[in-house]
């Protein structure tokens, strides 16, 4: 009785001892399961935040690129204008020294004509200048007078903003050009011209601007190109003992 007693108990301790053992087992695979769930988990995120992290740095590099680029493209820029701005120095200070040259001769020309004037102002009076029923234009007029002498000065000014390369190579309203002709009796003439566009200057001397305005302005009216004359403007106004004309044409 005692023996299967004792059998008994050591009976139960091994059962309790298997069973507590497979119950650790299993809180051991589940404890597993979870580790692996949460590294999966922490795996995935990872990934996504690696992708992210990749993109944004691609993202970066590529406007990196741009902004040298467009630094480079500033630079070669600023290159160009410097040059520009040199060549522009270099072509004002030519057209300055023309101006004085211009500016020393027509007050040659000009004393040499009022001194003319003076020896024959008695013979030949305000009469000399009139149109004399002339009805064409203001180069018509001018072929009553000799030539003494003509200078013409040829440059560039700013472009059209809108003009773009596909229109040309050049653009032709940086073209300009500007001449001066005179003739006997102290009368001056100026023509400017540039693309689609001209300008005019007729000094006449004796006359008043009253007389100027009633001899010359159909004349200079007739000169406007592509503007009906009933459109051109023309100025007169009180100049060195005579009268100065201005008026402009198109296309």
């Amino acid at each position: 009785m005692k023996n299967c007693l004792i059998f008994s108990v050591v009976l139960f301790s091994t059962f309790s001892f298997s069973q507590s053992k497979k119950e650790q087992i299993e809180l051991l695979k589940m404890q597993l399961d979870s580790v692996n769930r949460v590294l999966l988990v922490e795996r995935s995120d990872n990934t996504t935040k690696l992708a992210e992290f990749t993109t944004s740095i691609a993202n970066l590099q590529n406007e990196a690129s741009r902004f040298q680029s467009d630094y480079n493209k500033m630079k070669s820029d600023l290159q160009i204008s410097k040059y520009e701005n040199v060549e522009l120095v270099r072509q004002l200070n030519n057209k300055k020294q023309e101006v004085v040259m211009l500016k020393d001769s027509i007050s040659k020309i000009q004393m040499n004509s009022h001194h003319s004037l003076d020896d024959e102002a008695v013979e030949i009076g305000k009469e000399y200048f009139l149109t004399n029923g002339i009805k064409g234009d203001i180069y018509e007029y001018l072929n009553n007078f000799r030539l003494i002498g003509s200078y013409t000065y040829t440059g560039t000014q700013g472009g059209n903003p809108s003009w773009s390369a596909a229109e040309g190579d050049i653009d032709p309203y940086t073209w300009f050009s500007e001449t001066v002709t005179f003739f006997d009796k102290g009368i001056v003439f100026w023509e400017f011209a540039e693309h689609e566009g001209a300008g005019y200057q007729l000094f006449v001397p004796m006359l008043s601007v009253d007389e100027g305005k009633r001899q010359f302005e159909k004349l200079c009216k007739n000169m406007g190109g592509c503007i009906p004359p009933e459109d051109v403007e023309v100025d007169f106004s009180e100049f060195n003992g005579g009268v100065l004309l201005s008026w402009g044409g198109g296309c």
